[in-house]
């Protein structure tokens, strides 16, 4: 192999690599913005989140000592933000809105929405609703379905 070769090979492969690498560091740079962001959010309400998660339009954050519940929708430049004690929750349970297409082999459940839904310890109350999806502006689900899992868990095991 010539010197040339070897040089076109590398400018090739420094091509290629450089811009995954930043894009990659661009990608982890934003997600911690957004971290400190979420945190700074909860302790301006005096929050001290000890659990959080995020998927690309919600975050999600557990105060265990206060007993509060922090969650944040963003849809297009509207930001829906909600404290729930839950102290004032009897039971939280998962909720999945969906419609079947097609028949036989052919048949396929569509997910039009995934919430979590907080049931209130006093009955006049009305339940409170945390979307994680809705197809009407989010394209596919990801790990919504996960997180409902996680977080339904998580508020039942602080409700005890």
């Amino acid at each position: 192999m010539n010197t040339s070769a070897i040089i076109t090979s590398a400018c090739i492969v420094v091509c290629i690599l450089v811009p995954m690498f930043l894009y990659t560091a661009a990608q982890k740079r934003k997600k911690q913005q957004r971290v400190l962001k979420f945190l700074e959010l909860g302790r301006s309400h005096e929050l001290n989140l000890s659990e959080y998660d995020f998927t690309y339009n919600i975050a999600i954050g557990l105060d265990k000592e206060s007993n509060n519940l922090l969650f944040v929708h963003e849809h297009q430049q509207e930001n829906k933000t909600q404290i729930i004690s839950i102290n004032n929750i009897k039971k939280c349970e998962i909720s999945n809105i969906s419609r079947s297409n097609g028949s036989g082999k052919n048949l396929v459940t569509i997910i039009d929405r995934a919430e979590l839904v907080l049931k209130p310890k006093e009955n006049t109350a009305k339940d409170q609703r945390l979307e994680f999806f809705n197809s009407d502006y989010d394209s596919h689900i990801t790990t919504e379905n996960e997180l409902l899992d996680k977080w339904s868990l998580l508020i039942n095991q602080q409700i005890k």
